[in-house]
């Protein structure tokens, strides 16, 4: 959506406070009013950005949910997707784009405003839990609270992406991936 990538560049150059609906507008080459057909609020614009930003992460891991694997070579691929897309992004030099959901996500928690993060986040860690029910009955996991043991893997991996994002240069990515995926094996088979 036009409006939306004119808000995104907006607010990765001026930043939240100084990005305006007017901007928005200008960039998009459109009037105030046709923003606020689709929006209400500026909180509106960045509670749609979130969603639009994890969006392509959702899709990429409800397919590997999907598929026919066995649920430890899903936990695998899902590691790799993971930290392969991190590295993409870190690598592109799209570092104002990555502080803007930063600053989004920050805002949101600061000024308890109706940005429902707390939405999206629940729906992430709500996707892995399949993959842990299908191990557990499989017999191949541990029997574990999946609601936590799917909260503390999204954790995990979203800790690694913010790390990653500022670290990639130090360290081997190929590596990253056999270590993270044995950490979390190791926790979880029998």
């Amino acid at each position: 959506m036009k409006i939306l990538k004119a808000a995104m560049d907006t607010f990765a150059k001026q930043g939240l406070e100084k990005g305006t609906i007017a901007t928005i507008a200008r960039e998009a080459g459109i009037g105030k009013g046709t923003i606020y057909q689709y929006f209400q609020s500026k909180e509106e614009i960045f509670e749609q950005i979130i969603l639009v930003v994890f969006d392509e992460m959702f899709q990429a891991w409800m397919q590997l949910i999907q598929d026919d694997w066995d649920p430890v070579k899903k936990l695998k691929l899902i590691i790799d997707y993971t930290i392969d897309t991190t590295l993409d992004m870190a690598q592109s030099g799209n570092k104002e784009q990555f502080s803007m959901v930063m600053e989004i996500m920050l805002y949101a928690y600061r000024n308890n405003t109706k940005i429902s993060l707390d939405k999206v986040l629940q729906h992430i860690y709500a996707i892995f839990e399949p993959i842990i029910e299908q191990g557990i009955l499989k017999g191949l996991f541990k029997p574990v609270d999946v609601k936590y043991f799917s909260f503390i893997l999204f954790s995990f991996l979203d800790g690694f992406g913010l790390h990653m994002f500022f670290q990639y240069r130090h360290y081997n990515n190929d590596e990253l991936k056999r270590t993270m995926k044995s950490i979390i094996l190791k926790g979880i088979l029998l």
